[in-house]
């Protein structure tokens, strides 16, 4: 095959996409296949390179019933591109006018990765265009995506935030009534709502004692991102003004309009749904969420259900796929090096050399995704513990220290000095920062004894600019403080964070200084003067005063031991007054002066007891980690140490540096320029519904709440075939409890309907606590992969055990060193060859491990358990 057939442009597509657009892509049926065992039909599946295969039974699985298949938009991407956004298109006409108020029951799916050229579709290369992992969703008629509620988003199964659907209003119906009495659940307040005599706009007032009295709601129609509309409360005299997102309460029988979503996260349910004790029997689902097997083993990982179940949907009209996928072509690139692997890595991959797999398909962070903490120090030491790592983060350090700087941070590369972020500070308290890229540098940041050498530094902290200056030559401490107090008092506290015993000069309106023993928010005691004044200059409203302070006798035991600084953070508080005599202050604040070795370097360091900030942009947030046993991430003495994905500094890999639309290169590597163009292919098994059961999707993360987790690389030497196998794999469990994996959320990924989801409720209420498990696949990524399990902790029983099946070729579908497929748990009848459903208990304690080939360290791998579930037969 030429490259000139597998690698298109734009612009010889369009025609291709035209076309098929304006047919609305097409659709085939087959004969519907006769009941029997799994194996008895003649539908030759649209992924035929190997068998698709169960991993609880010999049986080899089959599709059932018609089927259509639909293209998504083709997409243009170039190497180290992570192309993941939504991608909507309309199901085949034949399709939707044939299930247009009626119901299909979608027995199966398969899904692949295309080129369109002239010979027809090609099959993407994995190590070509990388499937991360995708999540679709069908829609019926009646459900359209909303903008997300307000300040609230749900997080789907790999960190990406789920689309929010919300029920369409029927027909000829323009705006919501809302009156009735409304349920705050978060304050617990009954709400009554009452029309006047203006069409969309209602009365309200709190029901009882609590609460305002009279407030005005107005409502508007419905729009594209408000398919019921919006509203905006106004309560007069008060700051609680706000807006909300008009929508369906999840509970069973609920109209619509039942559910006001607030922008300040309070959310109002229509009584009597609102506290409504008696769950109703499901309804059939409006849309489906489709997340089985889809990572790189979606092509020959079997989707399909037992004949007594499929995925229900009323009126089915959309599918959009939001489908996380990473350019790794190296026919894109300038590498002309044997073999499909290859083309730029960025410095932070630690796939190992002539690898049989990408480097970028593991998400490595790269100079391109900034790291920006939320604490900073300067180094009291030769290194860095935990180094900054970019001259834009070396920028973000000098600013969070408060460094007063001369000029903006500047790039160098030199052997002899300190590597990473260093700064030096002028005797006048001005700083002037360098970021040093060469990583191997042998220079050291000052770490001279304390009173051996000059030390100076600068900070404004609640409008009082200070200057320290510490000289031990001629024993001297010049401390210049500054405040625009238009004639008011203002003072400094030294070397403290709080006023219960700090020594604080504080200057009068006249300029005068006085030293005090400051008491608990009081003035405390006056102390004898042991200062003098250098210098008191007037300049508009602002006073700057020069103070020389003794280094030997100390006006108090409080006051600081000047002997004893040294480069480092140097806490102060100020008050500002609003008379000109020390009395009451009108504000206050804390802070540090950042003091450093005048004229030498000191390293500026990552805050080791800091956790949080930004990747990128996004925020970092530590507590996603669960703690044990649901997790082992944090567990220090079961796992060894805190899993370096749940710490800000040591993350080196994953969602955070994979987000849509980032460039897997460091900044100074360019972008290879050629694109490939590719698009997403579907086929769809449905049949007529009858009886068959909802099967509702069920979830659960070995990593428990973060989704994600960091594969060390092992101490052993894992290339000595003498080495025992367990040494070079990296276990994990998670236990939790039946419960955990039903419901809405991440375990459903709907949301909007309730249909669609487990009701813990009804499965409580109506089947003592019991439901079935109908299918289960495990998601894991090449190519650390090895296994997982899943068990009934309570019996010991092995629920499900999945093993990928890695490729052994270069041809499609058996990519060598890739996951091609992962074969499911999949449970039904006898007659159909498979093994009856498991019964579950909501209370049952189950376990999750996962093994992974530690021989090499892996950034971002998953462990996920894709099941679905049903309630017990009637």
């Amino acid at each position: 095959m030429s490259e000139s057939d597998s690698l298109q442009s734009e612009s010889e597509l369009k025609p291709q996409a035209n076309a098929r657009r304006n047919n609305m892509l097409w659709w085939c049926s087959v004969g519907v296949v006769v009941a029997g065992a799994m194996g008895a039909t003649s539908i030759v599946p649209m992924n035929t390179v190997k068998p698709y295969a169960l991993a609880n039974t010999n049986t080899t699985p089959t599709f059932r019933g018609e089927f259509f298949e639909m293209y998504g938009s083709p997409q243009v991407s170039r190497y180290g591109d992570v192309d993941w956004k939504p991608d909507p298109v309309d199901l085949p006409q034949e399709i939707r006018t044939r299930f247009d108020g009626k119901v299909m029951a979608i027995t199966g799916f398969e899904v692949n990765i295309v080129r369109q050229t002239t010979k027809g579709d090609e099959s993407v290369l994995t190590m070509e265009q990388y499937n991360h992992h995708y999540t679709g969703f069908m829609q019926g008629k009646a459900m359209a995506a909303a903008e997300p509620p307000f300040g609230r988003v749900v997080m789907g199964s790999h960190g990406s935030a789920l689309p929010h659907f919300v029920e369409r209003l029927p027909d000829g119906m323009s705006a919501c009534n809302i009156v009735g009495v409304w349920y705050n659940p978060s304050n617990k307040i009954y709400v009554n709502i009452t029309a006047t005599p203006t069409p969309g706009t209602f009365t309200a007032s709190c029901i009882g004692s609590v609460g305002w009295k009279r407030a005005v709601i107005t409502v508007t129609g419905p729009t594209a991102g408000y398919p019921q509309g919006r509203a905006s409360l106004d309560v007069p005299s008060t700051a609680e003004n706000t807006t909300g997102l008009l929508s369906t309460f999840a509970g069973a029988g609920a109209p619509v309009c039942s559910q006001l979503e607030w922008a300040d996260k309070n959310m109002w349910a229509l009584t009597p749904w609102a506290n409504s004790s008696t769950p109703a029997a499901p309804g059939i689902p409006k849309m489906q969420a489709f997340s089985e097997g889809n990572g790189n083993e979606h092509r020959l990982s079997y989707k399909g259900y037992a004949q007594e179940f499929a995925l229900l949907i009323e009126s089915p009209v959309s599918f959009s796929n939001n489908a996380m996928i990473i350019n790794t072509n190296k026919r894109l690139t300038d590498d002309k090096s044997p073999g499909p692997i290859g083309g730029p890595l960025p410095t932070n991959s630690i796939s190992p050399p002539n690898a049989d797999y990408s480097g970028i398909l593991e998400c490595p962070c790269t100079t391109r995704k900034i790291k920006v903490l939320d604490a900073y120090k300067l180094a009291s030491t030769s290194r860095c513990g935990m180094a900054v790592e970019t001259m834009s983060e070396c920028g973000s350090a000098a600013e969070a220290l408060g460094l007063q700087m001369m000029t903006a941070v500047t790039n160098k590369s030199d052997a002899s000095t300190s590597a990473g972020c260093s700064a030096i500070v002028s005797a006048t308290g001005q700083w002037s920062a360098v970021f040093n890229t060469d990583a191997t540098a042998s220079g050291t940041c000052a770490t001279a004894a304390a009173n051996t050498v000059a030390l100076a530094g600068a900070a404004t902290v609640g409008g009082v600019a200070v200057t320290l200056q510490i000289d031990p030559s001629n024993q001297s401490v010049t401390l210049t403080v500054s405040c625009a107090s238009a004639g008011a008092w203002f003072g400094v506290g030294l070397n403290q964070s709080s006023m219960v015993g700090a020594y604080a000069l504080v200057v009068d309106g006249a300029g005068d200084v006085t030293e005090h023993s400051l008491g608990m928010h009081a003035a405390g005691s006056q102390l004898p003067s042991t200062v003098t004044i250098v210098s008191n200059t007037v300049a508009g409203t602002a006073r700057t005063v020069v103070i020389s302070l003794p280094v030997g006798a100390r006006a108090a035991s409080v006051a600081p031991d000047w002997t004893a600084i040294q480069e480092g953070g140097f806490p102060i508080i100020t008050a500002v007054g609003s008379t000109p005599k020390f009395s009451y202050h009108k504000t206050h604040s804390t802070g540090e002066v950042a003091v450093g070795v005048v004229g030498e370097p000191s390293c500026l360091c990552r805050d080791p007891t800091a956790n949080a900030g930004t990747i990128g942009g996004s925020r970092f947030n530590p507590g996603v980690c669960a703690a044990y046993p649901t997790s082992e991430l944090l567990n220090t003495t079961y796992g060894g140490a805190i899993n370096p994905i749940c710490n800000i500094s040591a993350y080196g890999g994953g969602l955070f540096c994979c987000h849509g639309g980032t460039v897997l290169l460091d900044a100074d590597q360019e972008q290879p320029v050629p694109a490939d163009t590719w698009r997403m292919k579907y086929r769809f098994y449905f049949e007529e519904y009858t009886n068959q059961k909802n099967t509702w999707r069920a979830w659960w993360s070995t990593e428990a709440t973060n989704n994600e987790y960091t594969v060390p690389k092992s101490d052993y030497d894992c290339l000595d075939p003498a080495t025992p196998a367990e040494q070079c794999t990296h276990i994990m469990h998670s236990q939790f409890q039946a419960k955990d994996m039903v419901g809405s959320g991440s375990a459903c990924m709907v949301s909007g309907d309730p249909n669609a989801c487990g009701d813990v409720d009804l499965i409580q209420s109506k089947y003592n606590g019991y439901f079935r498990l109908t299918y289960a696949a495990f998601h894991c990524h090449a190519p650390a992969c090895m296994l997982g399990e899943l068990w009934n902790r309570d019996t010991g029983e092995l629920i499900c055990r999945n093993t990928p099946v890695y490729g052994e070729s270069l041809t499609p579908m058996d990519e060598k060193g890739y996951i091609v497929g992962i074969p499911p748990c999949v449970w039904g009848t006898a007659e159909e060859g498979l093994p009856p459903p498991p019964v579950l208990h909501l209370e049952d304690n189950l376990t999750s491990v996962k093994h992974c080939n530690s021989t090499n360290g892996h950034w971002g791998v998953m462990a996920l358990w894709q099941m679905r579930a049903a309630y017990m037969p009637s």
